[in-house]
């Protein structure tokens, strides 16, 4: 049986969460990287994002995910682009790096899917004193149904699912001091406003079964949008 993330995977979808490369670019213009920063994307993926910011920016970069087939792919992006990245295979809940190692942290639709507490607590361990920390995560507009948790559980794997609110209060209790909403809205809102380029790389078997996972995804995506969606928190210690 695959997974949500066993999909994006196999697919090699970059900037798999709300908003896409688009958005991922913008926040980017919002905060104050530069040339000396120590960048951590937590949850990298195919390493879409961690590329664009050690090309774009030429700091120091390090990404961390728990899926092989994402950091495989992600270092035949990184190789491509002739850019170098710290890949490290691990969990964002228990991540090998001693405290306050950098200066940034970007999450872009990781966190849901994680012991949510235990990730929190993770990324401002990493964080310096004076850093900022960028997160993208799902959010509902109000508390599920015990119905609608089931349903959308049973596709992501998702243990709790935050409203704006609930979220704010955990990063809180996780130890960041500061966090405002920098965006968001419902995946209906938002779908037509991020206009990106379609980002691949498939493996070269993928099973029908895995496409089976990408109908669910569908499903929910017509079913919920309207409850489902996102915000960008900006954090600091």
């Amino acid at each position: 049986m695959y997974s949500y993330i066993d999909l994006l995977a196999l697919i090699g979808v970059g900037s798999a969460h709300p908003g896409g490369f688009a958005l991922t670019k913008y926040l980017l213009q919002h905060i104050p990287v530069h040339s000396t920063a120590c960048v951590l994307d937590a949850g990298c993926g195919t390493g879409r994002t961690a590329t664009y910011i050690a090309k774009t920016y030429g700091c120091s970069v390090t990404g961390i995910d728990s899926h092989p087939i994402m950091l495989q792919k992600a270092e035949k992006r990184m190789n491509k682009e002739g850019v170098t990245v710290k890949l490290v295979h691990g969990s964002v809940e228990e991540m090998p790096f001693a405290s306050q190692s950098f200066s940034h942290v970007m999450s872009e639709s990781v966190i849901a899917f994680t012991n949510i507490n235990k990730t929190l607590r993770e990324l401002r361990r990493v964080l310096q004193p004076e850093g900022t920390a960028v997160l993208l995560e799902m959010t509902v507009e109000r508390p599920l149904s015990t119905q609608e948790k089931e349903d959308i559980a049973s596709l992501y794997g998702t243990k709790e699912i935050l409203t704006e609110e609930e979220w704010m209060k955990k990063l809180q209790e996780a130890g960041f001091s500061h966090a405002e909403i920098m965006g968001g809205g419902t995946i209906d809102q938002q779908m037509h406003l991020y206009a990106d380029l379609p980002d691949w790389d498939l493996s070269p078997q993928i099973e029908p079964s895995v496409y089976t996972v990408w109908a669910q995804h569908e499903a929910i995506i017509r079913t919920y949008g309207h409850l489902l969606g996102h915000r960008v928190f900006l954090c600091k210690p």
